[in-house]
């Protein structure tokens, strides 16, 4: 996939809130979550399940994805669709600019990903 993805690093900050600030991961890439356990014990026979509750969107490099190849244009939670309409753009004011500058300045090329560069 081409575009610009997550620099590497601790991106909790991009994990706290449900906003438009996202972890934008390339092919290959991981994310590790640790957290504590509580340390009440359990009663006698039970078992602790954990429930990971993830939002975000997937991109998957279909080329018959629309802009399936690219991480632009990038979604955001009030789009009114996807692909959104050119009057309803990722939004521009000083938050998503930071975080756009801050944290997308990873670039990944197509050709490698297809192999159609010499490595």
């Amino acid at each position: 996939m081409q575009g610009k993805f997550t620099r590497y690093g601790d991106v909790r900050e991009l994990l706290t809130e449900n906003d438009d600030c996202m972890v934008v991961l390339g092919s290959g890439d991981e994310m590790t979550l640790r957290f504590h356990a509580p340390k009440q014990p359990l009663p006698a026979g039970w078992k602790r399940d954990f429930l990971l509750y993830s939002v975000g969107w997937d991109k998957d490099c279909d080329m018959n994805t629309v802009y399936g190849t690219h991480t632009d244009p990038l979604p955001y939670n009030a789009m009114p669709s996807y692909p959104y309409p050119p009057d309803k753009p990722f939004p521009q004011d000083e938050k998503h600019n930071e975080y756009l500058r801050k944290w997308q300045t990873r670039e990944q090329s197509f050709k490698g990903f297809w192999k159609m560069e010499r490595q």
